[in-house]
C-alpha cells in the first residue's frame, strides 16, 4: 500500500544537511519506497530561493531532483 505524503520543507533541509538530529529521520521518510510524494509550489517557493541565491549548486539539485520525482504536484 502506498502512502500518499507531503513533506514540510525542514524535512528536506534536514535531509540534505545532514546536520540535524532529525536528519536520519528525514532520510528514512524519503527513503520509503511505500510513498508516493506530493509536492507543491509552494513548498518549492519555500525551499529554492535561499540556496539558489548563495549558489549552493548540490542543495538546488537535490530540491530540484526531489521536485522532478514527486507524484502529484498540486497548486
Amino acid at each position: 500500500m502506498t502512502r500518499a505524503t507531503y513533506v514540510d520543507a525542514n524535512v528536506l533541509i534536514s535531509a540534505f544537511r545532514g546536520e540535524h538530529v532529525a536528519t536520519e529521520a528525514a532520510l528514512a521518510v524519503l527513503g520509503d519506497a511505500g510513498r508516493a510524494f506530493i509536492t507543491s509550489e509552494h513548498l518549492r517557493l519555500e525551499t529554492l530561493p535561499k540556496p539558489s541565491f548563495h549558489g549552493k549548486a548540490k542543495e538546488v539539485a537535490f530540491l530540484n531532483a526531489y521536485f522532478d520525482a514527486a507524484l502529484l504536484h498540486v497548486a
